[in-house]
């Protein structure tokens, strides 16, 4: 069995409720996945989740909708100082906030990073980072107080390479990431990154007896 055989799909019971939502049945579902209507129960109920490669006749009609369902709206600024939204759709592997410092009397993240997948092995890197003059906020009465850089990639390679690429980016007169905090995003990337079911090159694998 290859690797994309192997991998499940985390999303299997909300892909089976949009098809029967749109009108199949669970023996029509186990007909077209070539398995039994106890099993596609199963994964209506979240019981099990399915190999991709038995619900593909599936992910092939209803997958995009399904990452449709998905979306994040992240607010940035341009060069001339209008202010931006972008939609970044996709499943959110990994959430990364770090670099906190007293705001509002408060213990606050100043730095976020969250990496969306966006299908076909492609990813999105959000990158926000915390808006700390005054006058600014005060000229849009404190609701914008992120500025998001986004970056498409499109393989996990590419992404793991692009994020090594972040300390080398300052705001201000502060590098965006240390040599520390880019350790720990690295291993918590290539953690979600194994957790989803994509390749990571240079990680050891010692595999339990089945």
């Amino acid at each position: 069995m290859s690797e994309t055989e192997k991998k499940k799909y985390r999303y299997t019971k909300s892909l089976i409720n949009i098809a029967i939502k749109d009108g199949w049945t669970q023996a029509q579902i186990a007909v077209a996945c070539r398995t039994q209507q106890s099993v596609v129960s199963d994964w209506k109920k979240g019981v099990k989740q399915a190999f991709e490669h038995q619900i593909r006749p599936l992910l092939d009609i209803y997958g995009n909708k399904l990452r449709r369902t998905a979306f994040k709206i992240y607010p940035f600024i341009e060069a001339s100082g209008e202010v931006k939204m972008a939609k970044v759709e996709g499943e959110v592997i990994l959430q990364y906030a770090f670099r906190k410092k007293e705001i509002n009397k408060r213990l606050t993240p100043t730095r976020k990073i969250a990496i969306h997948s966006m299908g076909k092995g492609e990813f999105c890197i959000v990158l926000q980072h915390f808006l700390y003059k005054d006058q600014f906020l005060d000229q849009y009465d404190g609701i914008l107080q992120w500025n998001a850089i986004v970056v498409r990639v499109e393989t996990s390679a590419l992404l793991i390479e692009e994020t090594t690429k972040l300390s080398e980016i300052t705001i201000g007169n502060e590098v965006l990431l240390d040599k520390h905090e880019l350790l720990s995003l690295d291993i918590a990337l290539k953690k979600a990154l194994l957790q989803n079911g994509f390749p990571v090159d240079g990680v050891e694998e010692y595999l339990a007896a089945c």
